[in-house]
């Protein structure tokens, strides 16, 4: 599904951008100029978007489980939306 980096234990320095997907852009040393390769051996198209997972609302014993023990190691800009306090449901 992706093509192998040759050498890639020579090269110490990584990056992804989603501007330009599966691209891998790397270089040997800091003061090195990135080069960059594909690595995917798939067509992608940018502009059209994966369908959308739907998933199953959390029991409240889950959200109260992740509210008291990840909430605490959420940035705290993050954190209502990620472990949000539980609330009843009403159904």
């Amino acid at each position: 599904m992706f093509k192998k980096l040759p050498n890639i234990q020579k090269y110490h320095h990584f990056y992804f951008s989603s501007q330009h997907p599966g691209v891998v852009f790397y270089k040997d040393k800091l003061e090195d100029v990135y080069e960059k390769t594909t690595i995917r051996t798939f067509s992608y198209a940018i502009n059209i978007l994966p369908p959308i997972i739907a998933s199953r609302p959390l029991s409240l014993k889950r959200q109260e489980e992740l509210y008291k023990e990840i909430a605490p190691y959420v940035d705290v800009p993050f954190r209502e939306i990620t472990c949000p306090k539980p609330e009843l449901q009403n159904e």
